[in-house]
């Protein structure tokens, strides 16, 4: 019963996921954490746990449907891109570069000359000690 009730639940999250990720995607702020923590390779491998967990409980037919839909999500995370877009920048924008230091790892005076190299009008420095 158990096991059936979690199968159930995680087919719902997918749902869910599959809703958010293809209508509003990162739109609204309190659902963009569901939107970034379920890219499709994600949703594909909720779908197969929602069939083992399925698996003997539930028809045939729906097992059979939750690994095609798996398979199908799967595919869809390696050929739908993962989301970098590059946004036209209008004139006389800031140009603001982030850089982490990473705890000056990499020497501190070699990584401050790598950010001073860099073209924009705002460095900021993370873990700069």
């Amino acid at each position: 019963m158990l096991r059936r009730l979690t199968g159930y639940f995680v087919l719902y999250l997918c749902g869910v996921a599959v809703v958010i990720r293809l209508t509003v995607r990162d739109a609204l702020p309190w659902l963009a954490p569901v939107y970034y923590a379920t890219p499709f390779p994600v949703i594909a491998a909720a779908l197969l746990v929602a069939a083992v967990l399925l698996y003997g409980r539930a028809g045939r037919r729906l097992v059979s449907w939750l690994a095609i839909s798996a398979l199908c999500m799967g595919v869809a995370g390696l050929v739908v891109p993962a989301g970098y877009h590059r946004c036209d920048r209008p004139a006389g924008a800031l140009r603001v570069f982030t850089w982490n230091m990473g705890y000056g790892g990499g020497g501190w005076q070699a990584e401050s000359d790598q950010a001073a190299g860099v073209d924009a009008d705002l460095v900021l420095l993370v873990e700069a000690g």
